[in-house]
């Protein structure tokens, strides 16, 4: 039923339909016995006991990985932890500078204190691994960010632990977002796409069937033999995908833009914090556009058409306009505040030096491809001669190379020079000699230019320009990027895109109401 591709830690495994699936129909069925769990913790001896006491279950999962990956060969789970990715590029990876690149104040936040919590967990948890009798590099900083990214971007949900569960061969599938979540009505849009938004719970496409201990994960849709099969992690917006599983999706229908909510003080009854963002199009959040509605609608208005701002709808030309300007005046403000512009943004992303960069971490639906030798200490398990055996068992089981593998061997490739193992390594530098060789393309590929948005008339904000803070010629970004700050600079331009696309819409609403009323 499912076919894969060849490949080693190092390149991208996908899976692909053998023949006809139908909507519903099963994909894999594993044991509860084959997951890696807290309940394979206990099972398999791991002491936790009282030190282990203040341990949270995820935290005692990730103890229960390095714990496994330390016995080589032996572990129960060998080919499996073999075909594990050896670096990430979750948040909790980032660097503080590295952070400072996404450079909107949420997101910047968001990512420190991901860094901060995986910091701080990793002292606490340290004279636990070490009580496990772990060698010292299963013990370091970077083998608990390896651990716990493994978590964040592979396990599957358990209903009995809140831990989750990593499964064998199941977390090969690649992420397809849910359906769109269905917008609010604020200028020309498909029919289809008014009222209020609709909000997605999905959290994947399996579950563990009580019953019978089975995990199980179905198709959500048809699929015929070639085409590769998806599973949907759920509805998560750019900043959730960068921060557990270190990607980005171009134009994702669950992405949002937040706006400091500062900008609308007169707003009565004041906006909520969770209300103030904008879908992916540019249009704001159904609460957001009711409130703004509400705010600039004249007495007579608010007293006979309130009900219709609750109801989604526009109460009158005047109020319209209102709302447009004051939404083109926060995402002018929002883009003004930020180091660079659209512009500048994606011209580093065209530099041709950076297509290999681009092509080894900017995936559209492809999370789990940067799997490239990343710097020591951040987010990568360190070199384990130990484990060199347990590499050669799976490349003899999979038809892998060993010489072209970057598994935690690769990590001493010739081609990456020891003393370059450290933050701030560039791309060129980490990707040469692996994807050189490789026969599989590590990521679907997004190549975008300036030119790639349409022409915008005059009165449009084209780029940022005009109200963009332009960097200084020594805060230009160094020629080459590290995996994080290519992710940043991605995550970034979506942001910035939404707040143009709002701009935009806005202004062409205006355009709109300005003919309505000469007629």
């Amino acid at each position: 039923m499912l076919t894969r591709t060849p490949g080693n830690a190092s390149s991208c495994r996908t899976l692909f339909a053998a023949g006809t699936i139908v909507p519903g129909q099963v994909l894999v069925k594993a044991p509860e016995h084959v997951l890696l769990s807290t309940a394979s913790a206990r099972r398999s001896g791991l002491k936790l006991d009282d030190k282990a006491q203040d341990l949270t279950p995820t935290q005692a999962l990730a103890a229960h990985l390095l714990h496994e990956v330390a016995k080589g060969s032996k572990s129960k789970w060998s080919l499996y932890l073999r075909q594990l990715p050896r670096s990430y590029n979750t948040l909790c990876t980032f660097s503080l500078h590295e952070a400072r690149q996404l450079q909107v104040a949420y997101a910047v936040e968001t990512a420190t204190a991901a860094a901060d919590t995986s910091n701080n967990e990793w002292r606490r948890i340290k004279p636990f691994l070490a009580a496990l009798g772990l060698p010292h590099k299963f013990c370091s900083k970077p083998a608990w960010l390896w651990a716990i990214s493994t978590l964040a971007s592979r396990t599957m949900h358990d209903p009995r632990d809140p831990a989750g569960s990593l499964m064998p061969f199941g977390d090969l599938f690649n992420h397809t977002p849910p359906a769109a979540p269905t917008e609010p009505s604020f200028g020309p849009q498909p029919p289809s796409s008014t009222g209020q938004e609709t909000v997605v719970n999905s959290s994947g496409d399996g579950y563990l069937d009580l019953h019978d201990n089975v995990y199980r994960l179905y198709a959500h849709r048809g699929y015929t033999a070639g085409e590769e099969v998806f599973l949907s992690y759920g509805a998560l917006s750019n900043l959730d995908l960068l921060e557990h599983y270190g990607f980005v999706l171009e134009d994702n229908s669950h992405d949002r833009a937040l706006l400091d909510p500062t900008w609308l003080k007169g707003c009565h009854p004041p906006a909520p914090h969770a209300a103030c963002w904008l879908h992916p199009s540019g249009r704001p959040s159904w609460e957001l556009l009711s409130l703004l509605r509400q705010m600039f609608a004249s007495a007579a208005q608010e007293r006979s058409r309130r009900h219709l701002a609750a109801e989604g709808k526009r109460i009158g030309r005047h109020s319209e306009m209102a709302v447009c300007k004051c939404l083109q005046a926060a995402c002018r403000t929002a883009l003004s505040l930020l180091p660079t512009s659209l512009d500048h943004d994606l011209a580093l992303m065209a530099r041709p030096e950076q297509c290999q960069a681009q092509e080894a971490v900017v995936c559209s639906e492809t999370p789990r491809c940067k799997t490239t030798a990343s710097e020591q200490g951040y987010g990568s398990m360190p070199p384990d001669p130990a484990l060199t055996g347990l590499e050669q068992d799976a490349a003899v089981a999979n038809d892998i190379n060993p010489a072209a593998d970057t598994g935690l061997a690769g990590l001493e490739h010739p081609a990456v020079p020891g003393n370059a193992m450290k933050r701030g390594l560039a791309c060129s530098v980490k990707l040469s000699g692996p994807w050189a060789s490789s026969s599989i393309s590590p990521t679907a590929g997004i190549c975008i230019s300036a030119s790639e948005d349409p022409a915008m008339p005059d009165t449009s904000l084209k780029g940022g320009q005009s109200c963009s803070v332009r960097l200084a010629a020594a805060e230009t970004p160094a020629p080459s990027f590290t995996e994080n700050e290519v992710l940043a600079l991605r995550w970034r331009i979506e942001y910035k895109r939404v707040l143009m696309r709002a701009y935009n819409l806005a202004a062409e609403i205006m355009r709109s109401e300005l003919d309505e009323g000469h007629h």
